[in-house]
């Protein structure tokens, strides 16, 4: 239920009814699992939360003041926007790990950004699972439908929404 509120905080109504949470856990769920708290103050999200849900979701790690993020970030919101105006049946959530909460909130005011975005101060609590010092920022994970991890996107990438609706199999919206 907590999924439900933080996301319609965030902007978003997503489908997750009582009773909805009936899935057994996967063991990928204890590797994976975290449970942050959103900038916006609108209570906090775990990885299990995302993976009951049964649908696909995102998660995307970034800093406010990496370059790379920066030229990313705009396509992560496209893919936002589309998620939104489609009625995409799928989830995206960012993961800010800036040293300072207050650095990420000014990002998000300078831009507009309207992800919703979890903290987590250097990635301490998801670097061990993610391997983000490895990967660099920004870096991408998608899951299938009940946490099933599917791949990774690092760096910056033109045709980003194309590339995880692609590992999704979600058909690109045409938005013409």
């Amino acid at each position: 239920m907590l999924l439900a509120l933080a996301f319609t905080a965030c902007g978003f109504a997503p489908a997750l009814a009582q009773g909805e949470d009936d899935s057994k856990p996967n063991p990928d769920w204890e590797y994976y699992a975290f449970d942050l708290d959103y900038v916006n103050d609108a209570g906090g999200l775990s990885f299990e939360e995302l993976a009951r849900s049964k649908k696909p979701f995102v998660l995307v790690w970034w800093l406010s003041s990496c370059q790379l993020c920066r030229m990313q970030m705009p396509y992560v919101q496209e893919l936002n926007d589309s998620i939104r105006e489609h009625e995409l049946d799928m989830y995206l959530v960012s993961i800010n790990i800036d040293d300072r909460e207050r650095d990420c909130r000014s990002y998000i005011a300078e831009t507009g950004l309207s992800i919703p975005v979890l903290w987590d101060m250097h990635g301490r609590r998801t670097d061990k699972a993610y391997g983000l010092k490895d990967l660099g920022m920004p870096v991408t994970y998608v899951f299938g439908a009940g946490g099933e991890f599917i791949d990774t996107i690092t760096g910056y990438k033109a045709g980003y929404s194309e590339a995880v609706l692609k590992l999704l199999d979600i058909p690109v919206p045409d938005d013409k």
